[in-house]
């Protein structure tokens, strides 16, 4: 079932509103026209956040690192709100009428933006032929 277009009010708007304010950021869809629907906010093109609303009922998807512990603890406490994968992806589920707890949102959707957009620079740092020798068995010349 396909979700409902509605204008986006309270929570969805606010973390809209988080994740457009990093630099060159833009929202896209997934999945588009399907069951699993998602806006997407993404830097270049790696996507740091995918957020759908459907039925009153709000599902994040963001990429942690620092945090990681920190959602795993909650995740032990509320298992039905926090989800962590084990490559960092954490899957974070409310209802409409529930406190989204904006300021951990705020601080995740951060630290995902850093750990997923800013790959790229980390990477082009790393350019050139990489070696498929393992450490130890290096050329004498």
């Amino acid at each position: 079932m396909k979700p409902k277009k509605e204008a986006a009010s309270g929570p969805e708007q606010a973390l809209r509103q988080i994740a457009l304010g990093f630099p060159d950021t833009a929202e896209g869809v997934a999945c588009e026209g399907t069951a699993v629907e998602s806006a997407t906010f993404s830097s270049g093109k790696k996507t740091f956040l995918f957020m759908r609303v459907f039925d009153g009922l709000y599902t994040l998807r963001l990429k942690l690192t620092g945090s990681r512990e920190e959602a795993a603890a909650l995740s032990a406490k509320e298992p039905g709100r926090y989800r962590i994968g084990s490559q960092g992806w954490a899957t974070i589920t409310f209802r409409e009428d529930e406190d989204p707890r904006l300021a951990i949102l705020e601080k995740w959707i951060g630290e995902s933006h850093g750990a997923v957009a800013g790959q790229p620079a980390r990477a082009k740092a790393r350019t050139g032929p990489r070696s498929t020798r393992s450490p130890g068995k290096q050329k004498v010349r």
